[in-house]
């Protein structure tokens, strides 16, 4: 559409008519490859040689940065006919570099240092120290939690629910920071967030990055948090609209419906599970669905995702609906997309895990915490034992007890000389009245079939 305020003229109207009486033909640039796989973003990179022409660039020269792809944009701007702009002055270059890096200025001290500094390293110095800089984590963090759709419901409103995600989430993002600024590489985190429970299954930093795949956790809807996963794991790490091929092939990139699905099958086994940390307590299990029922969840622990059901089928359906299965075709086993995996060089692998994957009270560091919990309450028994005085030793205890045998040797003289019958007698009678309401006595020995002569039995109330 044209632009707002600039409608078109009528000599524009009359050539997009005509274009349309005849066919809409696109123009031979706009033509897709004759084979989706011939686009120049599904082609291996290849390292392309320097343009003859350009001069040869280094790190000392020209100005500081400068790189091998310098020469590449000095090539196209001479043949453009463009002269670029001189190098910028210290200052400026400084600045650049604050706010790329940490998203603040330098303060006036920094600012001095570096320009009374005549090393010719000292912007690289500079570059290193924001890089090492804990702000250049959370600057950068930022921009990545918008590709990978980090955000935080808890809080929202008055009550503990959590429909979507999880209330621990902040670790991920937390991770995600940390991870940048340890210059852990792109592969790594991408494999820590999808994979860190089978990559790394005892190290709980890592099982936060798991944190990707529970963001997309929908409570209503279990087939819908798969649909996610897949659409945004094509999206965030392929850049390529995977859910196009939920309903069907994708109309321009090379991917088949059975490749969504294969893709889908990774994560079909996988659930969430909420895990005890150490010094905490215990948050109880992750909560599911309960209709009509609010989610009581717990700010603790860790939360993680597991192979709750290894050999969750995935079923193709058609439509875009899962109620349409084609059951006769079999359960989809897992699969790269066609496009990776033109060579059939990679085959998925089952990746044998310890036994504390699966249950997480026997990680060491739960061991240790759980022992160091028991001797603790040892410690406080013993001392509690020590300190409580003997009963039978002290004065008044004994006062007290001789007290009360003697009211009882009267309160059972007085019995006796009542002359009111009774079932038993002796010091240890029962006495039993239902003169005030019913009272029911009753005990069962199923294990004493038969009473020999001579046994005795003894009741203590």
């Amino acid at each position: 559409m044209p632009p707002e305020g600039r409608p078109l003229e009528p000599a524009q109207l009359q050539l997009l008519e005509e274009w349309l009486n005849h066919g809409a033909q696109p123009s031979a640039q706009d033509l897709p490859e004759a084979d989706p796989l011939a686009h120049w973003a599904f082609q291996p990179p290849l390292k392309a040689p320097l343009p003859a022409a350009a001069p040869t660039v280094t790190a000392a020269s020209a100005h500081p940065g400068s790189a091998a792809i310098d020469s590449f944009i000095s090539d196209k701007l001479r043949s453009a006919g463009i002269t670029p702009l001189p190098a910028a002055d210290k200052p400026t270059l400084l600045r650049r570099a604050y706010l790329d890096l940490i998203g603040l200025p330098p303060t006036p001290a920094e600012l001095s240092a570096f320009l009374n500094d005549p090393d010719p390293a000292a912007f690289a110095s500079a570059v290193d120290r924001l890089l090492a800089d804990p702000r250049y984590g959370e600057r950068w963090a930022r921009h990545w939690m918008d590709v990978w759709r980090y955000a935080d419901w808890y809080g929202r409103r008055h009550v503990p629910d959590v429909w979507n995600s999880a209330p621990q989430i902040w670790r991920w993002r937390d991770w995600i920071v940390n991870s940048l600024n340890a210059d852990h590489g792109y592969d790594r985190m991408l494999q820590e967030m999808l994979a860190a429970d089978e990559i790394r299954p005892g190290d709980d930093e890592a099982a936060a990055a798991t944190g990707y795949l529970i963001r997309n956790w929908y409570a209503l809807n279990p087939n819908d948090w798969m649909r996610n996963i897949v659409e945004h794991t094509g999206k965030a790490f392929l850049g390529l609209t995977f859910n196009c091929a939920h309903c069907h092939d994708h109309k321009y990139d090379p991917i088949a419906q059975t490749d969504y699905f294969r893709l889908r099958a990774f994560f079909e086994p996988i659930y969430i599970r909420q895990d005890q940390l150490p010094g905490q307590a215990d948050p109880g299990p992750f909560q599911d669905y309960d209709y009509g029922k609010l989610r009581t969840i717990q700010r603790l622990g860790m939360v993680r995702v597991f192979d709750k059901h290894p050999d969750a089928p995935t079923w193709f359906y058609t439509g875009g609906d899962e109620r349409n299965r084609q059951t006769e075709r079999g359960p989809i086993p897992p699969g790269f997309p066609a496009f990776l995996n033109r060579s059939n060089q990679f085959a998925p692998q089952t990746i044998p895990l310890p036994v504390a994957a699966f249950y997480p009270a026997l990680r060491p560091e739960m061991i240790a915490a759980r022992r160091s919990e028991l001797q603790q309450a040892e410690q406080s028994a013993r001392e509690h034992l020590t300190n409580t005085p003997d009963a039978a030793t002290s004065p008044a205890t004994r006062t007290a007890l001789e007290a009360a045998t003697a009211a009882f040797s009267a309160a059972a003289a007085a019995a006796r000389d009542s002359g009111v019958p009774g079932a038993l007698s002796g010091l240890q009678s029962l006495h039993l009245t239902a003169s005030n309401g019913r009272r029911i006595l009753q005990h069962r020995l199923t294990q004493l079939p038969v009473l020999t002569q001579g046994t005795t039995l003894q009741f203590q109330l």
